[in-house]
């Protein structure tokens, strides 16, 4: 896999099978199809826009802000992302930033397979019986901690993680977050987790 680094070294993506690349103004035009283009030629793998979703896009007095993420079967890949700063006036770039995961459209056929065989879809991802099973897990989980297991807060986003589809939930507790990261693929199996107290005050 060749990797390219245009500009400087970008760290979002820690493995072998990262594309990451980096543009300033007037190298491409602020388009992911554009940037996409590019990829796809340096890294040999095909990456196509409508591989893409938009998660953010903004406007500010003089520029325009968007960001995409590479997703399978309509779900995230972790730790991947193609940000997009332009001009409003002119539409030329001010910056790109290009974080793709080139292992993971290599497997997208096995993968799409992997999540039909399952019997998964958009409507199963967001079915009350499987997030009931998951918040049993996440409970159970956060319970067995000794000295922070109340549950007060809870977000989660479905992602795929190494070939893996994972739900990723984050529990705020009293003192801390718990982060677990639950398979989908392996019987709700906890494939990792961690947990990070909240910064405490200090009192003179």
């Amino acid at each position: 896999m060749k990797t390219t680094l245009l500009l400087a070294t970008l760290s979002l993506l820690p493995n072998a099978y990262a594309y990451e690349a980096q543009l300033t103004k007037g190298q491409l035009t602020p388009s992911l199809e554009a940037l996409l283009e590019k990829a796809s030629a340096d890294s040999g793998v095909s990456f196509d826009a409508t591989d893409f979703i938009i998660v953010e896009k903004r406007e500010w007095a003089t520029s325009n802000y968007s960001m995409y993420i590479q997703t399978t079967v309509d779900v995230p890949v972790a730790d991947t992302a193609v940000r997009i700063w332009s001009y409003k006036k002119t539409d030329q770039m001010i910056l790109a930033e290009m974080h793709l995961d080139e292992s993971h459209k290599e497997q997208e056929k096995s993968l799409s397979l992997k999540f039909l065989r399952a019997k998964f879809s958009k409507s199963a991802l967001k079915s009350k019986q499987l997030s009931r099973s998951i918040l049993q897990v996440v409970t159970d989980r956060v319970g067995t901690h000794p000295t922070d297991s109340r549950i007060i807060g809870m977000k989660l986003r479905d992602q795929w993680v190494k070939g893996d589809l994972v739900r990723k939930v984050e529990v705020r507790s009293r003192r801390g977050l718990h982060i677990i990261s639950i398979s989908l693929f392996q019987k709700k199996k906890i494939v990792k987790e961690s947990y990070n107290e909240f910064p405490q005050a200090d009192f003179i």
